[in-house]
């Protein structure tokens, strides 16, 4: 774990809690009336609040901040082992058009001390991305090196999908008076929010270092000969096998009597149905007491599947390849109160909306080609093939599928099952 200097742990949803409570029994206490707190308190209250976790949130820009010094020095160390001229600018040029936008003027705005939470708490995510970027060119260096192909190549090899981070109502964030007690609720809601997502941005940066560091020292000083057109494409790298994007025998699905596949070539028929059996999985990560629930781990900020970090009992994890027998996908461990992630692509012939059904044991989520297209209850509940039906816009080519999977007790499972046909 990366370790910056005056950091003295990190700031977790439970603290806070514990933080929020003793100042409103403080100022509460002595001063309750039949109709309770008056406004003045409550306002007093929630001013002292917003003025620690000023300073707390800050504290997490600036190490965020010095993660990300590190993560560009890395990257402009990388970048020197490529040949000057032509070849290297044009790898250049290719690795920013897969580069997350940034607001550089968040940055900036943070500085100021008198700066909203809701500014500094951009201002993290900004960074965050930052560090994503020059991650994906570091690692398309490396692959370049490791593999002995044109790093221009390199750069579609590593599979990087951009931080999804919970974004904060502002107005109730930085609510100028809070006088009230259902105010003061909702602030309190955005700041466990908050610090939640903060948390796991400077542990997961920290990771991702962690990573880049254990390759260091392998074939330094080495000169990369780019050498033919930018572009083409290979079966190498961080990607599914291409000899495995094919169709099997069918199998019972409890219903659907889908096929099993990650290719839909637009030959089937209007009522066909094809659930996903090929992923790579990560877990299990830890969740006790459900405290995780709304946090984002390491593989909703980067998926790399060379990727290794902490997971649950502070046990190593990586990503794993699983070619699944039945629609529901089931751990063989899977711990009470634990999070599970799954990452597929699927082939798509034709560009359309395709029906997509979707259900897990118990909570889950799912992106498709980055954009979070289900959030299922909270409530502990068996999984159901069709718990979630609607339609979703795939492209032609390759479509990036992400499954988030909570287990809370019992067993657990999640299952994706796609028409294969789209709906005109």
């Amino acid at each position: 774990m990366v370790r910056i200097p005056g950091l003295q742990g990190t700031w977790t949803i439970p603290l806070l809690a514990v933080v929020c409570s003793i100042l409103i029994t403080v100022y509460f206490s002595g001063d309750r009336s039949s109709s309770g707190p008056s406004p003045a308190n409550i306002e007093r209250v929630t001013t002292q609040v917003r003025e620690r976790l000023r300073a707390r949130w800050r504290d997490h820009v600036r190490q965020l901040a010095a993660l990300n010094a590190e993560m560009q020095q890395l990257r402009e160390e990388r970048l020197s082992l490529l040949d000057q001229g032509l070849y290297k600018e044009t790898f250049l040029a290719i690795a920013a058009e897969t580069h997350s936008p940034v607001d550089i003027s968040l940055l900036a705005a943070a500085g100021d001390p008198e700066a909203s939470l809701w500014t500094v708490f951009e201002a993290a995510k900004a960074l965050e991305l930052q560090m994503i970027n020059a991650y994906r060119d570091v690692r398309a260096v490396d692959n370049a090196i490791q593999l002995e192909v044109p790093a221009v190549d390199a750069v579609s090899w590593v599979k990087v999908v951009p931080p999804r981070r919970r974004e904060l109502d502002r107005a109730e964030l930085d609510r100028p008076v809070i006088s009230r007690l259902d105010e003061l609720d909702s602030f309190r809601h955005q700041v466990l929010i908050g610090a939640s997502e903060l948390d796991a941005m400077v542990q997961q940066g920290g990771r991702i270092l962690d990573r880049l560091r254990e390759g260091e020292g392998t074939q330094q000083g080495e000169i990369i000969h780019l050498v033919g057109r930018p572009g083409g494409g290979s079966d190498a790298g961080n990607t599914l096998r291409p000899n495995e994007l094919d169709l099997s025998d069918p199998v019972g699905d409890g219903g659907f009597e889908a096929t099993p596949g990650r290719v839909i070539d637009g030959r089937g028929e209007r009522n066909d149905w094809m659930y996903v059996d090929k992923w790579y999985v990560m877990g299990p990560f830890p969740n006790q007491f459900r405290t995780h629930r709304d946090a984002s781990f390491l593989p909703e900020t980067v998926v790399d599947l060379d990727n290794v970090t902490i997971g649950m009992d502070d046990q190593e994890i990586r990503w794993r390849y699983w070619d699944a027998q039945a629609v529901r996908i089931e751990p063989a461990f899977a711990p009470r109160q634990c999070v599970y992630y799954a990452w597929t692509e699927v082939w798509i012939e034709e560009a359309g909306r395709y029906w997509v059904a979707m259900g897990s044991d118990d909570f889950g989520k799912v992106w498709i080609n980055g954009d979070l297209v289900w959030t299922s209850s909270y409530q502990n509940k068996t999984w159901r093939a069709n718990e979630r039906m609607q339609e979703v816009e795939l492209r032609q080519g390759l479509n990036e599928i992400l499954f988030r999977c909570e287990n809370n007790g019992g067993t657990m499972g999640w299952s994706v099952v796609i028409a294969t046909m789209p709906n005109h």
